[in-house]
């Protein structure tokens, strides 16, 4: 698959879905709201994610020179939209922006003033997104706790 987002869900704590890691993340593809409920195959059937499989399948790329900045890029892949058949083979849900160790490389600080908060997940964002999930039957073959502040929990395993 040129990219993995096809086959993918990223969630981050503000409940912003982006166009997976990497340069990718500034594309904003979806939002899982605190109080509403969540629908995974509306979401994945919006305007932005028909643009990408789109692209995909006529041989482009959904966002021109972000998708050609992007390590996730694998042009020469097959397309195969995973999220169709109910699958999400890499789940990744970032907890919290809010982290003091400074690490190198790390873009959290630039993230933190360029995001809308909050910073850290609300669990009943986290709640409305998994029942959304499980009862719209999608199965979830992995799940990598991604946040910015603690990296000696990752990944967690199979769900």
């Amino acid at each position: 698959m040129p990219c993995r987002i096809l086959r993918s869900l990223y969630l981050r704590a503000n409940g912003e879905i982006p166009c997976d890691d990497d340069f990718g993340e500034q594309m904003n593809l979806g939002w899982v709201q605190k109080n509403a409920k969540f629908s995974p195959s509306e979401i994945f059937s919006n305007e932005k994610y028909q643009a990408i499989e789109e692209a995909f399948v006529s041989g482009g790329m959904p966002w021109g020179r972000i998708c050609n900045h992007c390590a996730l890029n694998r042009p020469t892949d097959p397309v195969d939209n995973h999220l169709r058949a109910k699958v999400i083979s890499y789940f990744q849900i970032e907890t919290t922006l809010a982290c003091g160790l400074g690490c190198p490389g790390c873009s959290r600080s630039k993230q933190i003033r360029l995001r809308p908060g909050p910073h850290t997940l609300d669990m009943s964002r986290l709640k409305n997104l998994v029942d959304g999930l499980t009862s719209e039957g999608y199965a979830v073959h992995n799940i990598d706790i991604a946040d910015k502040a603690n990296h000696w929990i990752t990944p967690i395993s199979k769900a």
